[in-house]
């Protein structure tokens, strides 16, 4: 048996970190993680997930009062969250594992609802390497051996995803994303509706490294997944001089951490 307590909301946060909800590169609603598999570890509920496509990989960590540790996979994000809804988001429930069973109950006033416990083996984005190949120095990561990220831009995740709209008006949703010196550069055009060119001024640029930062690269899938679904203050990290660098964002609050890794367009793990 699994078990632990949350909040509703708290669980409807989850969720939407996961799932990244947003558009894809054609204009429809996309979400980005369909299922996933709850590790309910220590004192948290921890989450690693990779997109169907290998382009996109989400690290969630989340605290919540663990009673038995364990895993439980969801099978469908959005249909768990169909269940949540039929809570009061102030609620706070007990989740657990009972008989191929996952179970959300409520104390008082009572209310339990059940749905199918899903095989292990059968969550498409279990396991996400990727995420395994990250580490830290201070506040620096590392993707692998080779690839250092040696800058960090903090900016408002919804100055990022106010771009994503500019290119909604000419139909034009491939991001190029330009980092030179202080600033974001995008451009955004269609040779026969028109072009976009917007620059961010980031709240802060931190380096390592002596360069002055020149690196893009362009994003398709999963860009505006990231900057509609995180709010406020976000780290981008970036590395000098590379034309192709994936795309690692972060957002750490005082309730949850989020760590997000995107791959140039045409590109995947």
């Amino acid at each position: 048996m699994v078990k632990f307590k949350c909040k509703i909301t708290d669980l409807e946060d989850i969720c939407s970190l996961v799932a990244m909800k947003g558009k894809s590169i054609d204009g429809h609603p996309y979400r980005a993680i369909l299922d996933c598999v709850f590790n309910i570890v220590g004192d948290k509920l921890k989450i690693g997930a990779l997109d169907l496509q290998r382009t996109f990989a989400v690290s969630v960590e989340y605290p919540v009062e663990i009673l038995e540790e364990g895993q439980i996979p969801i099978v469908d994000i959005e249909n768990f969250e169909k269940f949540l809804s039929r809570f009061n988001s102030s609620d706070e429930v007990e989740i657990s594992t009972v008989e191929n069973r996952v179970v959300i109950k409520r104390e008082s006033p009572k209310k339990t609802a059940k749905f199918p416990l899903a095989a292990y083996d059968s969550i498409g984005s279990k396991d996400a390497p990727v995420l395994e190949k990250i580490s830290w120095k201070d506040e620096y990561p590392s993707l692998g051996d080779k690839t250092l990220f040696d800058t960090v831009i903090t900016v408002n995740a919804e100055q990022i995803a106010d771009i994503y709209k500019d290119g909604d008006v000419i139909n034009q949703r491939m991001i190029p994303f330009t980092l030179t010196g202080q600033t974001i550069s995008v451009s955004v055009k269609d040779d026969t509706l028109g072009e976009f060119e917007t620059e961010v001024i980031p709240k802060k640029v931190d380096t390592i490294s002596k360069k002055e930062l020149s690196t893009s690269a362009m994003y398709g899938n999963g860009f505006d997944n990231i900057f509609s679904s995180l709010s406020g203050e976000v780290k981008i990290y970036a590395i000098n001089n590379t034309k192709t660098f994936p795309l690692i964002v972060t957002k750490t609050t005082d309730r949850y951490n989020v760590l997000t890794i995107l791959a140039p367009y045409a590109q995947s793990w």
